[in-house]
């Protein structure tokens, strides 16, 4: 990264590569039950609740990502770019290990909306599933169908997904979340050699998001640098994107804090790898672009 920040032209262009919606019909019908029984999340959260946030902060566009393991979600979502002008795409869900996968992302793929599929494979006991040959047979069709595949996993799942997608190396893949490191240095070791070792597919992407979460409600902005500069040293600054993980990150932070705490955290990027992190990157990696 360049260290020079100072006279910086300010960046008034993003796009939001990871962001998710959902209604209390939803919750009340069981569609999420990662979801803790009470708080910030158990409400809705729509684009119409999203858009003044992304105004304020010169977001100019979303990715509308999956958080329910079922069909209905994914629609839900469809439908909400088709009628939310800065909703750019959807990644959606799609059980890859299912005799009828190929179908079911031939059908998905025909809505223009579908950008990508992400398995919740953190969610998943078994830490080689993706591995699994069906699996592997089904991120070969997404790859022919020109569709992208999002990996939410956890340290444990990088050696197998790091198998997975060599097996098909012209896939578009983005590891949400870092990966969910402990974000204790010393035992993040695997996660360094493992990410590092994904990073060197040419087609792997990172996304910086979903921090937060994952610690306690005492942090400091400074315990998440060295995670970022190495995301930026392994995977380059043309890898990685910009997510807000929003309404999950209400947790933690309301959607302009999240967007200054990311700020912060790439300070020292020049101003042309500060317009790749906050759009130029998931532009590429999603095959959309923002109005001008």
């Amino acid at each position: 990264m360049a260290a020079s920040t100072q006279d910086r032209p300010a960046v008034t262009s993003r796009l939001d590569a990871h962001q998710h919606f959902w209604s209390l019909d939803q919750i009340a019908r069981g569609h999420f039950p990662w979801m803790p029984p009470d708080g910030v999340l158990r409400e809705d959260h729509s684009p119409e609740r999203l858009e003044p946030h992304v105004r304020a902060t010169d977001v100019r566009g979303t990715v509308a990502v999956q958080a329910a393991a079922n069909p209905e979600e994914t629609q839900a979502l469809l439908d909400i770019a088709r009628t939310t002008p800065f909703v750019l795409g959807v990644t959606g869900w799609a059980d890859l290990a299912s005799p009828d996968a190929a179908d079911t992302l031939e059908d998905l793929a025909a809505d223009p909306n579908l950008l990508a599929v992400r398995p919740m494979i953190h969610d998943i006991q078994d830490p080689r599933w993706v591995i699994r040959p069906e699996v592997r047979t089904s991120l070969g069709t997404l790859s022919n169908l020109g569709r992208r595949f999002e990996a939410l996993t956890r340290p444990k799942h990088l050696p197998a997904l790091c198998e997975a997608i060599d097996a098909v190396p012209e896939l578009p893949v983005v590891i949400d979340h870092l990966s969910k490191p402990h974000y204790r240095w010393d035992e993040d070791e695997p996660w360094r050699t493992w990410m590092a070792r994904c990073a060197q597919r040419p087609a792997t992407y990172c996304k910086l998001s979903g921090m937060l979460t994952e610690v306690g409600p005492v942090w400091h902005t400074n315990d998440f640098q060295p995670y970022v500069d190495f995301l930026f040293e392994t995977f380059g600054t043309d890898h990685v994107m910009f997510g807000s993980d929003w309404p999950v990150s209400r947790q933690r932070l309301e959607y302009p804090d999240v967007v200054d705490f990311t700020d912060h955290l790439v300070a020292e990027l020049s101003p042309t790898e500060a317009e790749a992190f906050w759009r130029g990157n998931a532009e590429t990696f999603y095959g959309v672009g923002l109005a001008p």
